[in-house]
């Protein structure tokens, strides 16, 4: 099917296919993908019949066209030495070549390259190409390498792309061209050349930063339109947008005032706002640079590194030039700016990137590479460094002077293969500058590494009934290294005629027989790489063979059950399980559990025992059931057999839990009034331990004073309540009560929780208003002027809430409104003039009322016409007390006086308050404290205090004197304070001796009482005087390690106050209990070939009922008849073995227990061990009290017989608790 449009001739036998290139245009997408369905119709002909088959319809997706844009910025001016000034040799500056990419278009340009560039520069005077030289490279704000061809990468839509290069030429020119090829990725994949919507040229003046808040941190371009004449740039292209330049507008420099050496001023006007372009001849020192410039109208600096800049240009003059942004036209603008030797430079390196293969056998020290990096700020030294973290492990290491770089420690490629890192060049200017170049070092590989095989078994059991040819396991290995070096072969070096080893599959197999080899035989594989020297390993396999595998193990029991107490220990012994095999193989034990799942409990292989492998906690968890296999060491091909039993584990419980209450805090409102027996709070305590660790045994109240004693402590039935014991009153009560509520649980020792009850009393309407007295009599001046206050009324009310103690004054009984009284204050006014008035007395009366219950008081007022009497006070002398705690503003009391003929009275202080430490109202008469009491600096005072009446119209004022003395109390401001909140103190038990004495201290000086509050149960007591604790009892460590004591103190201050402390006393054991075997004697019988110096023939145990090394248990054996060397013991964990060969015969082993204690206390049983010459027949009895049958037997019969009752934990594992009758055939 050839022909363009996709028709053609198929023959029979043949097939064909047509495809067709689908380029949609721009348009077919132009702002987003758009989706197509594309179809079509299959007509071909069949001996002359035509049929149509239409086309399965398929989609294909339009993405939308980038549209690029690209602005390239050559340098103006290239400046290098001038071929036509000979004797002169100009320095080098470097130039910029710069390029903005903008992707105006909706589709994104994919992996933009420029893969060739080419800039061709001429020398000024006869237009020759000059050399030039790359010395950076940089791509958006990271380093490149140095070369034209560029990765742009991915630009998105609406955004652009800039990279910059620093040359320097050869000799002084100008840019005369530049030609580069772009390409692209398009969606599809292939890279095709990129349609370029416009590619445009500037002349660059120079680098610039538009300093914006958008600014992006990267180089803007400050540019000359080609077509203005002469060095006026007009243009700044960003960074961020190659299609929208900024306009500038340039202008001389009117005045350049040159201030010292180092420092000039400069001021211009510009015309325009916007960005400007200033430029001025400057005559200073051409060797320094601006480092600092300031604008005087706003104190803003610019940028020195960008936009202020000193160079020539066409000429021979060199200009100051600025490029700044002005906000307003028409304004005179000063800037100051510094100008010093700058660091104009980064340091450069010859090159970005440096590639280094160096093999692992490298010697640490060997220099790998030297770096050399150069500056062209004069003056200056550059510092390397590496630019890694400091690493004590990191193998490399620079010269800081000479940039040489070492090995600082070994190399070894199999932990890595690979370094990457920059070096660091760091100039030493101000502000310094810095370069990096980044290092590549592929580590080679030496041969350094042994093969190392795989998962080879030490043994192998092999059933003695395998034919020849059978395959017993595979051998492998592997080695690290790379190449040759890793490539290894592994051969049999140990030859034998019952095994073969094939070297090319890795397979041992069975060469001859086994029927008549059983025992243990031994082979050894070498693994040998292809390094030069090559390296090797060697191992070794031990194959036994074995009997055929016949019955699997079987364990004594189906079931076992092991009660253990919970510890926060590890490694606790629970108990052991025991197996035999019918085939006379050892036996090896693990638990079962499910992938994942951690137990913990942990089995010993081949002893059976059980023990905890984590903390256990009743709590959490209180009994376990998992199962136990059994596994023989059958050999192949049957493998090993295995059974199960079931193991349950029950932990008891230990008191380690406290009583718990529902909270730590509760609240309680109580009314006032309630009855006595009232319930006011009902709580239980709960222990999470189980029996009587877990009940509780008693609760307690504790009181801080004795005014809290008007609520005790009740139990009601499984609860504790709290009730009242009389009638609550709120008036003699504090607002907030907190009662400490106690629960200890039945454990030994009992463990105590408290919890606070925070009580509050509710205030009740209880109690009316009263005044002082019933009735007053005023006398009252005629003259008096209206509003003048005449009176006081003082109502007091018991209830202690604001809410019910509050009064409201009321005046009755004024008949002419001559008086008007403050509802709250009580404050009694005339309101009309009594002048004009013939009374001589007139009647009011005053309610006082809290908004329930009222009083009134009957005022009489007595309307004068002289002054004939002085005031009296009520007494000559007042006495009051005061705690030194009163804070200031407190009312002390009130001193009153009256006048038979005046009513309006004015009270003083008139002497004995030298630091105005009080005040008193002249209008009530009420003694107020401004500052502190401190009763040890001064405990009373004498105050004189004078009242003055009003006399008539000002004139005859008469007066009266009293005295006020005030004692300052001490407060009891202090709990007493304990040295220690916790005192620990250790017993030896089955001694009634302590030596422990609390001590409290009491800020306040007052005397110390100690009382033990709860844990004495009977034994302790304590010195209410000395605080000494005494014991009048004994301790048994073994039924109580630890005693907890609650101890109060309590001082005699008003109020009393106390505090706890906490007394642990631990109970020493001392060694009263010897160690306790099991057994006083053990039974045991084992075939001769079956026992090995490798493993234990048993293992005894022996409890000590003590703790610590007192607890510590040491075995020793005592030998009869010649089995002294024959068997040893290991002294710490009792395992018995055979020492060297097996001998048929019986022997005794006395085995002794001695503990660690002071004197030492021992305990010995008796082992009695036969060794039989054939293995057919093993047999093993536990007998206590070992008994022989009486049964009649024939000949080839032997009978052995025991009674054993085995305890719960007896630690033989190859011991069985059985009656066992074997029968020997032969």
């Amino acid at each position: 099917m050839g022909s363009v449009d996709g028709s053609g001739v198929l023959a029979v036998g043949e097939s064909g296919k047509a495809e067709w290139l689908i380029i949609p245009y721009s348009e077919a997408a132009p702002t987003h993908d758009v989706q197509y369905d594309i179809s079509g119709t299959l007509y071909y002909t069949v001996d002359g019949d035509n049929i149509t088959v239409p086309l399965f319809p398929d989609t294909i997706t339009v993405t939308p066209d980038p549209q690029l844009y690209l602005n390239y910025f050559l340098a103006k001016f290239v400046k290098s030495d001038d071929p036509m000034t000979k004797d002169i040799v100009e320095p080098t500056i470097p130039f910029s070549l710069g390029v903005l990419v903008t992707n105006a278009g909706h589709g994104k340009a994919r992996n933009l390259r420029i893969t060739s560039g080419q800039p061709e520069i001429i020398e000024n005077e006869k237009g020759l190409l000059i050399k030039f030289e790359i010395i950076a490279a940089q791509l958006g704000d990271k380093p490149a390498s140095p070369s034209l061809t560029v990765t742009f990468g991915d630009i998105e839509p609406s955004s652009t792309k800039v990279a910059r290069w620093q040359m320097t030429s050869s000799l002084k020119g100008t840019f005369s061209n530049f030609s580069a090829t772009f390409e692209n990725i398009n969606p599809l994949g292939d890279p095709q050349l990129s349609v370029m919507e416009s590619v445009l040229f500037h002349e660059l003046l120079h680098v610039v930063r538009v300093d914006v808040p958008e600014d992006d941190g990267l180089v803007d371009f400050l540019v000359l339109s080609k077509q203005k004449l002469g060095v006026v740039p007009d243009r700044i292209y960003q960074s961020t947008d190659g299609r929208h330049p900024l306009d500038v507008t340039a202008f001389n420099i009117s005045n350049i005032r040159y201030v010292g050496t180092s420092q000039v001023q400069v001021t211009v006007h510009p015309t325009s706002a916007g960005w400007v372009y200033f430029r001025g001849v400057y005559t200073g020192d051409h060797t320094q640079n601006p480092t600092a410039a300031v604008r005087s109208d706003n104190g803003r600096a610019l940028n020195v590194e960008y936009n202020v800049w000193v160079e020539q240009l066409d000429g021979d003059d060199v200009f100051l030039q600025i490029l700044d942004h002005v906000d307003t036209a028409g304004v005179s603008l000063t800037y100051d700016i510094t100008f010093m030797k700058g660091n104009q430079h980064k340091p450069q390196f010859q090159r970005s990137e440096y590639t280094l293969n160096v093999s692992e056998a490298t010697a640490p020290g060997v220099e790998l590479l030297r770096v050399e990096a150069a500056d062209l700020d004069l003056d200056q030294y550059l510092t390397y460094s590496i630019g890694h973290d400091s690493d004590d492990e990191f193998p490399f290491a620079i010269n800081p002077t000479t940039g040489s770089l070492r090995l600082a420690r070994a190399l070894d490629r199999e932990d890595t293969d690979v370094y990457t890192f920059d070096v660091i060049a760091m100039d030493s200017g101000s502000p310094e500058r810095k370069a990096a170049a980044s290092v590549l070092v592929r580590v080679e590989d030496i041969n350094d590494n042994a093969p190392v095989f795989g998962d080879i078994p030490d043994e192998i059991f092999v059933e003695k009934s395998v034919v020849p040819g059978y395959g017993l396991l595979t051998v492998s290995g592997t080695d690290p290294d790379k190449g040759e070096n890793g490539v290894i072969s592994v051969e049999l070096v140990s030859f034998t005629d019952l095994f073969a080893f094939n070297s090319t599959s890795g397979v041992l197999s069975v060469l001859a027989s086994l029927r008549n080899k059983t025992g243990r035989h031994m082979v050894t594989f070498r693994a040998r790489d292809k390094g030069t020297p090559h390296k090797s390993t060697d191992i070794s396999l031990t194959i036994k063979v074995v009997s055929d595998n016949i019955s699997p193990p079987t364990f004594d029991r189906t079931e076992y059950t092991f009660e253990i107490p919970e510890s926060d220990d590890e490694g606790i012994h629970v108990g052991r399980i025991s197996a035999i095999d019918g085939d006379g193989e050892s036996v090896e034990y693990d638990l079962v559990h499910e992938p994942g799942v951690e137990s913990p409990f942990a089995v010993d292989r081949r002893s059976g025992d059980i023990k905890s492998v984590t903390t256990l906690d009743r709590e959490s968890h209180s009994n376990f059931t998992f199962l136990v296999l059994a596994t023989d060491d059958g050999g192949l091909p049957t493998g090993p057999k295995t059974s199960t039993a079931t193991v349950h584990v029950i932990v008891e419980d230990v008191n380690d839990n406290a009583p718990v209450f529902p909270s730590d805090t509760f609240s309680v409102s109580v009314e006032e009034n309630v009855a006595a027996n009232t319930v006011i709070f009902r709580t239980a305590a709960l222990d999470p331990d189980a029996g009587v660790n877990g009940s509780i045994s008693e609760y307690y109240l504790r009181l801080r004073t004795p005014k809290e004693a008007v609520f005790v402590m009740v139990m009601d039935g499984d609860q504790v309540s709290v009730r009242t014991s009389k009638k609550i009153d709120a008036e003699s009560l504090p607002a907030e009560m907190p009662l400490y509520l106690g629960a200890v649980d039945g454990g030994s020792p009992g463990l105590t929780s408290t919890t606070t009850i925070l009580v509050t009393v509710v205030d009740l309407n209880d109690n009316p208003p009263k005044f002082a007295d019933d009735s007053v009599d005023i006398p009252l001046p005629r003259s008096t002027v209206q509003n003048t206050r005449i009176y006081s009324a003082n109502a007091t009310d018991d209830d202690v809430s604001e809410q019910h103690s509050a009064i409201t004054y009321s005046l009755s009984g004024d008949s002419d409104s001559a008086f008007e009284i403050n509802p709250d204050t009580g404050d009694l006014r005339l309101v009309s003039a009594l002048s004009g008035s013939a009374l001589d007395s007139l009647y009011v009366t005053v309610k006082a009322s809290d908004g329930v219950h009222s009083a009134e008081q009957r005022v009489t007022i007595r309307v004068i016409d002289k002054n004939s009497y002085s005031p009296v006070f009520s007494l000559s002398q007042y006495f009051v007390e005061v705690n030194e705690s009163t804070s200031a503003g407190q009312r002390l009391l009130q001193v009153t006086a009256t006048d038979q003929d005046s009513v309006s009275l004015t009270y003083d202080i008139s002497g004995g308050d030298t630091h105005n430490t009080f005040r008193m109202d002249p209008l009530t008469g009420t003694l107020l404290l401004l500052g502190g009491l401190d009763r040890e600096t001064r405990s009373t005072y004498l105050l004189h205090v004078v009242v003055s009446d009003g006399g008539i119209d000002g004139a005859n004022v008469l007066t009266a004197e009293a005295t006020i003395n005030i004692s300052v109390l001490d407060t009891n401001e202090f709990s007493p304070t304990f040295r220690r909140p916790v005192y620990q103190v250790t017993v030896l038990e089955e001694q009634s001796e302590v030596n422990l004495t609390v001590d409290a201290t009491d800020g306040d000086g007052h005397a110390v009482e100690y009382s033990i509050v709860s844990g004495s149960q009977g034994v302790f007591t304590i010195d209410a005087r000395t605080g000494v604790v005494e014991m009048n009892g004994s301790l048994d460590r073994e039924e109580q390690s630890e005693v907890r004591l609650e101890i109060r103190a309590t001082d005699d201050g008003v109020p009393r106050r106390s505090s706890f402390a906490e007394v642990f006393v631990t109970v020493a054991d001392i060694n009263d209990h010897r160690p306790t075997f099991a057994f006083s004697q053990y039974n045991l019988t084992l075939s001769g070939d079956e026992v090995s110096t490798q493993r234990p023939i048993t293992t005894v145990h022996a409890t000590d009922g003590d703790v610590g090394v007192n607890a510590a248990v040491r075995y020793t054996l005592a030998f009869g008849d010649d089995a002294a060397a024959r068997f040893s013991i290991d002294e710490k964990t009792g395992s018995v073995r055979v020492s060297g060969q097996a001998v048929a015969g019986d022997y005794v082993l006395v085995i002794t227990a001695t503990d660690g204690g002071h004197p030492a206390l021992s305990a010995t049983m008796r082992l009695y061990v036969t060794i039989l010459r054939s293995r057919e027949t093993t047999t093993a009895a536990i007998a206590a009290a070992a008994t022989t049958s009486e049964t009649s037997s024939t000949v080839g019969t032997t009978v052995i017989s025991g009674v054993s009752r085995v305890s719960q934990g007896v630690v033989l594992p190859s011991l069985l608790a059985l009656l066992l009758v074997a029968i020997l055939v032969g």
